[in-house]
């Protein structure tokens, strides 16, 4: 189900991108149908990517590259962070906390807005406004 929902929304990105390039006249364009294609396998290119790095691995199929890489894992029903150490450095390969059955990539942390962190909402700001 995944594979066709990215397949139709990476179908409509490009078909409308070339739209725009070629106006609707040029579907039968040999152009329009090279840079369509080009453009489709790059935009399904990307989209797997993105699938794949914001799923859960099994530990059995990969586990992280790196030392001290920070990961995101779920075990027994619990969702941590963890961090993963590849023996690169000392000792042996292994878990920081607690071996995970699935693990991540951690997320990027969000952009946070400064200025509507100074405006939320306090005692003071809300006996201002009633």
């Amino acid at each position: 189900m995944q594979t066709e929902n990215t397949t139709s929304v990476v179908t409509e990105a490009v078909t409308e991108y070339l739209d725009r390039m070629f106006g609707e006249a040029g579907r039968g364009n040999v152009g329009y149908r090279a840079i369509g294609e080009h453009a489709w396998h790059a935009g399904k290119a990307y989209s797997d990517a993105v699938t794949r790095a914001n799923s859960w691995i099994s530990v059995r199929d990969r586990l992280p590259v790196g030392h001290g890489v920070e990961c995101l894992c779920f075990w027994n029903g619990h969702v941590y962070v963890d961090h993963y150490y590849d023996g690169s450095r000392c000792g042996e390969p292994g878990w920081e906390e607690r071996a995970p059955t699935y693990w991540m990539p951690r997320p990027a942390d969000p952009q946070i807005d400064e200025r509507a962190v100074g405006a939320a909402a306090t005692p003071e700001r809300e006996a201002q406004t009633a």
